[in-house]
């Protein structure tokens, strides 16, 4: 019976230990549509990522940082300071509900999200999750996780998984204008190569302003988007040019994320998926680094 009771304790140990950079699934009472994960890998130079998942049951949403007219985003309240956490966001979907449009995700959803220089091992937070069918719940999880625990073993890879889903910042798109008049916001996007087939577009209204529902018209390469503005109270909304203008747009399974200026018509170009360095030019650079290699004392020798 000893012995038995020495296995048990030890197994106990060791799964608790298992899953110290793992919260496991967690569930509440009152919410039994969702349950969410989190995992975590610490640098050794103090830096965190966390992967935190959502599983929804069917019918559920949750939302995007930008939840549209309705809806709140999910967030992490750390009861420890943190520096700089930068949570990436996903592309998202459209729900359109009882004409109320809204930004977000359905079914699943994980979010890379990282810290800088955390000193404790120990993060203890709480996520405050929104989750919405025909009724909507605000519920908090309560995350612990003990970094000086190994993260899973796929970590990196699921992590990697992850990031691949969120919008990149060129490509796809080369040019854009925007332009605002009478509380209406007037977008030109124009594609990279080819033409658009099933663009969509998500965007993130400037502080204390909402955004309608964007109407889209393609034709070839040229996308045209256009949105009324109102204020948080539905009322007409104040000038908004020289505002930050952020939006997700996507087609043909790619994703840009744009941040840019609320303008007048001008078109600005954008960093394209061919830009940076060609080449000729790496080969050029490699042909020049052989060179100089080979003019190294070291090297002398073995040449002959």
């Amino acid at each position: 019976m000893v012995r038995s009771f020495l296995i048990a304790l030890m197994l106990m140990l060791f799964s608790l230990s298992s899953l110290a950079a793992d919260t496991g699934w967690l569930t509440m009472p009152d919410n039994d549509h969702a349950q969410v994960r989190a995992t975590a890998d610490k640098s050794s130079t103090g830096d965190v990522k966390i992967l935190l998942e959502v599983q929804l049951a069917p019918g559920w949403k949750t939302y995007w940082r930008s939840p549209g007219e309705g809806g709140v985003a999910p967030e992490i309240n750390w009861t420890q300071s943190v520096s700089d956490m930068i949570w990436h966001w996903p592309s998202p979907s459209a729900f359109d509900v009882a004409g109320i449009h809204t930004q977000g995700y359905d079914k699943e959803v994980v979010f890379p999200i990282e810290l800088k220089s955390v000193d404790s091992d120990n993060l203890n937070g709480v996520l405050t999750l929104s989750t919405c069918s025909n009724v909507c719940i605000l519920t908090d999880y309560s995350l612990n996780l003990d970094l000086n625990e190994p993260a899973p073993a796929d970590f990196e890879w699921q992590y990697n998984q992850a990031m691949a889903k969120v919008p990149v910042t060129s490509g796809l798109i080369s040019a854009v204008s925007s332009d605002y008049r009478n509380s209406q916001l007037t977008l030109s996007l124009q594609r990279e190569q080819g033409d658009w087939h099933q663009p969509n577009i998500y965007l993130d209204p400037p502080q204390g302003m909402l955004y309608g529902i964007p109407q889209l018209t393609a034709k070839g390469d040229h996308l045209s988007v256009t949105v009324d503005v109102t204020d948080d109270w539905g009322d007409a909304a104040g000038d908004i040019t020289g505002k930050p203008l952020s939006f997700v747009v996507t087609d043909d399974g790619y994703s840009r994320q744009v941040n840019d200026t609320i303008g007048q018509g001008d078109s600005v170009s954008l960093p394209t998926a061919d830009s940076g360095v060609g080449l000729w030019s790496i080969l050029a650079f490699a042909l020049l680094g052989g060179l100089i290699l080979n003019l190294m004392p070291c090297v002398l020798p073995v040449l002959a």
